[in-house]
């Protein structure tokens, strides 16, 4: 009992001492990419380059993680995916779109995604990467 009591002791102090401060970075880290004008914001207008950036780079950033087969990698595609959400939200608005419409499209295609009919999906990611080439507002105020 008294060994059990010390373990138990040793790895709440292991996880007081790294985990916890390693929680928060990651908390604050996430915050800080939430921030208007960063990847994870969405708040804003995004123009078309910088749209089909931030669209191919997390692609290829989701399909790295997709490879490896780990909790890390669930984490990086959640936070990566919701990046990518963040830029068609932003982009949806620059080009002329509501508020209602740049929030209810990134959740459809999320709802969407989880159906298992291939052409969906793939129509679903045509879509998406079709918004960045459509032309934006020119200089309106929100």
């Amino acid at each position: 009992m008294l060994h059990d009591f010390f373990w138990g002791t040793v790895k709440l102090g292991l996880f007081l001492e790294y985990g916890v401060p390693a929680i928060v970075g990651i908390v604050v880290l996430i915050s800080c990419l939430a921030a208007e004008g960063n990847p994870l914001s969405f708040k804003g207008r995004t123009g078309r380059k910088a749209y089909l950036i931030q669209y191919l780079v997390s692609l290829l950033i989701v399909f790295a993680a997709g490879l490896f087969n780990s909790w890390i990698s669930v984490l990086v595609i959640l936070v990566v995916g919701t990046g990518m959400y963040a830029a068609m939200a932003r982009r949806i608005r620059d080009i002329g779109g509501s508020n209602r419409l740049a929030v209810a499209v990134p959740l459809l295609v999320l709802a969407l995604t989880f159906v298992e009919v291939k052409a969906v999906s793939h129509g679903l990611a045509a879509v998406m990467l079709g918004v960045g080439f459509v032309p934006g507002g020119k200089n309106r105020v929100e």
